[in-house]
């Protein structure tokens, strides 16, 4: 049984670990979007 439990925490932690480096991507994203607009606001001055 406690292999059993040891292979769901694994696969849960697993999941949250891609869950967060998800979010990390898309808010890596996000910041990149808003520096590119920034960088064109400042250039048409």
């Amino acid at each position: 049984m406690s292999k059993i439990n040891e292979w769901h925490y694994f696969r849960f932690t697993t999941a949250v670990a891609v869950c967060e480096e998800e979010e990390i991507i898309y808010l890596k994203m996000q910041i990149g979007s808003l520096y590119l607009k920034l960088l064109l606001i400042n250039t048409r001055r």
